[in-house]
């Protein structure tokens, strides 16, 4: 076993909701898609973006459906393969240190987070997927921006970069606050402070943030989610400590599935840069809006 500190951890945020065992699922309602394909061949997609890196992996499974015995026979497989490193299964829960948590669904972001042992940091949430070309400089330039004094997070490439949303959209009028999106961010470990994170969690219960950052209060629309809570300790007095890269579909491609048909990651992941170029971008008709992608649909 090796103590020598890994460059990169990976931390795959993932769940086990009503559906996950569909064919196909669709995004709606605050609730992605799901699939069993996202604990395990999207495992193997997002080590891949990151190859020719040291890497250590946390995959968190916040369990609503119990995991089948053939899916928990692969995860364990690929806990003893290297694949992963930090394997948690973990039951869904609302309440931390007695409190019911209004934004319970923080807590495991900060749980996997916390376990990461890297100096830098890639999140992605569950149904979100990355791919990119052999020769692409894209990791290295995220090293890059988070080495540069300049960005604390950089986030999913997206058209209207630098920012998430166009120019006059509500959520960026406000334009001395920005939030990290959880569907792919990435950061130095040590700009995580997690005693600071978990204090505004617990604001609904807590009133801690209006009391410590009032001048953001009616910026992040009273939600406190992970995604507002990350921006809050950029020390965004200015948007630039939170990146949004320009996109490059010939280069690299970070997307959220909006639909998903079940075995498409397990075609993906074999394939060449050419192929999951040509699939993504001409089959599914390429990233659309911020940072979703619809499944043509390699169908089983």
């Amino acid at each position: 076993m090796s103590d020598i500190v890994k460059e990169i951890s990976i931390v795959i945020n993932t769940d086990t909701r009503a559906g996950i065992g569909d064919e196909k699922t669709e995004a709606h309602s605050g609730v992605g898609c799901r699939s069993w394909d996202f604990l395990t061949d999207n495992v193997y997609v997002c080590r891949n973006f990151f190859d020719g890196h040291s890497l250590d992996v946390t995959l968190l499974i916040d369990i609503h459906t119990p995991i089948p015995d053939v899916v928990m026979r692969k995860l364990h497989s690929m806990v003893h393969e290297g694949i992963i490193d930090n394997l948690v299964l973990r039951r869904s829960t609302m309440v931390h240190q007695g409190r019911n948590i209004k934004e319970w669904k923080s807590l495991f972001y900060l749980e996997a987070l916390f376990m990461a042992k890297g100096k830098y940091i890639a999140h992605f949430d569950g149904d979100s997927s990355a791919f990119k070309a052999p020769e692409s400089e894209f990791v290295n330039k995220l090293i890059s921006w988070v080495e540069s004094d300049k960005y604390d997070f950089v986030s999913y490439p997206n058209p209207n970069s630098p920012d998430p949303e166009p120019p006059g959209h509500m959520h960026v009028v406000k334009a001395d606050y920005l939030w990290v999106s959880t569907r792919f961010f990435f950061c130095k470990r040590e700009s995580l402070d997690f005693s600071e994170m978990l204090k505004c969690t617990m604001n609904n219960e807590t009133g801690y943030v209006l009391k410590n950052y009032s001048k953001y209060y009616d910026k992040v629309f009273q939600k406190f989610s992970v995604e507002q809570i990350l921006g809050l300790i950029a020390s965004t007095e200015s948007k630039d400590r939170i990146f949004y890269p320009p996109r490059n579909e010939n280069d690299y491609l970070i997307f959220s599935w909006h639909t998903y048909y079940n075995g498409t990651l397990a075609r993906l992941k074999d394939m060449e840069w050419p192929q999951v170029m040509d699939y993504l971008n001409n089959k599914c008709g390429g990233v659309q809006g911020p940072c979703d992608l619809h499944d043509g649909g390699y169908k089983k």
